[in-house]
């Protein structure tokens, strides 16, 4: 965390899939910079929080309503730290932005504002059906820990060429992180996280008018990591929740090139400042 003095408002920022505090050093040092105070944490599974499986590679929750809770605990210590005086907004990119979603309809009184940044509101994902079935059957083998079929481990090699960043400066200096520091090698999704996020993405879809407050769904063009008809369908069931489309921008507009961030920027600042 860090407060600046005479803060306009804290905001709390939830990470995305296989993520860590290292992705967010610039974006969390702007906020700061911009008067916000600014508040982090590695979710359950990432980082240096708890992990309930030994392998590092792997992702793994029982259900998304763990990640829910523990957000709700996150943003009690927050408020224990910053008082009651000055609002709350969230900042939640892709898996985090699910999380944010679920947790705006279970919790519609907590934010002011948020901002959901590339939301996994509807996952890349081709069979829903046949998937879901695959990780009944590996419920029963007992295998829900194991990595699901098409996910790989973390092996080293640097490949900016498809990965969801689009400076190579910032894909660098991220990935140098990884490279460094075991806890941050999560890789791969196993077959519990995979039923558990296809079980949150139905929710959230179901429970959308829920939300109370203003939502800016900030959408990348060239997303290939997450279905961006998702991010329209909950918008349309909600008058509150309006979408900013970034044409050229890959799944992290956060690191994109300077010219989309300054557009990214712009459109953050002045949507938490209304």
């Amino acid at each position: 965390c860090a407060v600046p003095d005479n803060p306009r408002a804290a905001v709390v920022m939830v990470h995305g899939f296989c993520e860590f505090f290292g992705k967010y050093h610039e974006l969390f040092y702007d906020f700061l910079h911009e008067g916000y105070a600014v508040f982090f944490y590695e979710q359950r599974g990432f980082g240096r929080s708890l992990r309930e499986v030994d392998d590092k590679d792997a992702v793994y929750v029982r259900d998304f309503a763990d990640y829910v809770r523990d957000l709700d605990v996150f943003v009690a210590e927050v408020r224990r730290r910053i008082g009651s005086g000055l609002d709350l907004m969230l900042f939640a990119h892709s898996m985090g932005g699910c999380v944010g979603a679920l947790y705006l309809e279970e919790h519609p009184e907590t934010f002011t504002r948020a901002v959901l940044s590339s939301p996994m509101l509807k996952m890349a994902l081709r069979g829903r059906t046949g998937v879901r079935a695959v990780c009944g059957v590996q419920k029963v083998l007992g295998r829900l820990g194991h990595l699901a079929v098409g996910q790989r481990r973390f092996d080293g090699r640097p490949d900016f060429e498809h990965s969801c960043a689009l400076s190579p400066a910032r894909y660098s200096y991220q990935f140098n992180q990884r490279l460094k520091d075991a806890e941050y090698q999560t890789n791969g999704a196993t077959y519990a996280w995979v039923g558990a996020a296809l079980k949150a993405e139905r929710k959230l879809m179901r429970d959308a008018d829920r939300v109370r407050v203003p939502v800016l769904i900030c959408s990348a063009g060239r997303d290939d990591m997450v279905d961006v008809s998702g991010q329209h369908e909950f918008a349309a069931k909600n008058a509150l929740v309006r979408i900013e489309d970034f044409p050229d921008a890959k799944h992290e507009i956060f690191n994109a090139s300077g010219e989309i961030l300054a557009r990214y920027y712009h459109v953050l600042f002045e949507f938490y400042g209304e």
